[in-house]
């Protein structure tokens, strides 16, 4: 899948995940913005996110987790996946709260 060159006007650029359980196999999550929030690429405020062999990359955030912003009793899942040439004005690839787990795991 491509989720590219979106905008959000205040989180969740590319993806907004509040609840459930996504599976992202073999995206490009990029050139996506969160105009004034947080979560360029990805925002995960709740449930488990899965990325698999995925690249996220070029996103902007004007808060927090250009790339993806983790919070609340979200739980996300790395295989294989990287992150990478995000900006946000607090942290540019990735930002986590509470409750929250981020694995990255290699093959």
């Amino acid at each position: 899948c491509n989720i590219n060159s979106n905008t959000a006007r205040y989180e969740g650029g590319g993806a907004y995940i509040n609840g459930g359980s996504v599976t992202f196999s073999s995206c490009n999550i990029s050139s996506n913005t969160a105009s004034m929030g947080s979560g360029g690429g990805l925002r995960v405020y709740d449930g488990a996110v899965m990325l698999s062999f995925c690249n996220i990359y070029t996103n902007t955030a004007t808060n927090a987790g250009g790339g993806a912003s983790i919070s609340h009793a979200a739980k996300v899942t790395s295989f294989n996946s990287k992150m990478y040439g995000n900006t946000g004005a607090l942290s540019g690839t990735i930002t986590e709260a509470t409750n929250e787990i981020l694995l990255p795991q290699h093959s």
